[in-house]
């Protein structure tokens, strides 16, 4: 027994121009203004990015990790439970810098990277794997799983005036609900999500 769920968010690699990061202020930074001394000066309220330019690049290769695991065995379907959860873990998208750019406005760089790069903000929860394995009647032990298959992003901002920040993302283009039966190896292609869970998690 074999079923499984796919969505899939695309991610490329993009260079995006002309947004502005942040507010304008008349005392923003001269050409030369470095994006340390931007950091350090406690008098900059709001600096300016004059044509900024977004850079990104993967960093390694997406990887499948686990979200949701469950373990039905036959006892738990006789009994009309669900069984145990193995897994049961939230991930978000994140973004995050190497050094301190107090210029840097996060919400504003999210939307300048999302006109081409899905970021969405749920993964897949046990709640969903549960009501998957619910629709399920088979009373050998069967694994119900979600996983996300995770995509890191270096990330590199750039302005025109001189200010720059490097950072990382994380976040997903293809996610996964499905179940296997456990004990048989034919449930399963091999190198797949459903292939996988079963080595990892069934008894």
């Amino acid at each position: 027994m074999r079923v499984r769920s796919r969505i899939l968010f695309p991610i490329l690699a993009v260079t995006l121009t002309g947004v502005a990061l942040s507010g304008c202020s008349a005392q923003g930074p001269t050409q030369s203004t470095s994006a340390a001394a931007v950091a350090s000066s406690s008098s900059v309220i709001a600096i300016a990015c004059e044509s900024p330019r977004v850079t990104l690049d993967s960093t390694k290769a997406p990887a499948w990790e686990f979200t949701a695991i469950r373990l039905r065995d036959a006892a738990s379907f006789s009994n009309s439970s669900l069984g145990e959860a193995l897994v049961d873990k939230t991930v978000t998208s994140s973004l995050t810098w190497d050094t301190d750019a107090a210029w840097v406005d996060d919400e504003q760089i999210r939307a300048l990277i999302s006109q081409k790069v899905t970021l969405p903000t749920n993964s897949t929860a046990l709640a969903n794997v549960d009501r998957f394995l619910e629709s399920i009647q088979d009373s050998h032990t069967v694994l119900g799983y979600g996983a996300l298959k995770i995509e890191r992003l270096a990330i590199q901002v750039s302005c025109e005036n001189g200010l720059t920040a490097d950072g990382q993302i994380m976040t997903w283009n293809n996610n996964e609900i499905g179940a296997v039966t456990c004990g048989d190896p034919n449930s399963a292609d091999k190198n797949t999500v459903a292939a996988l869970a079963q080595k990892t998690y069934c008894p």
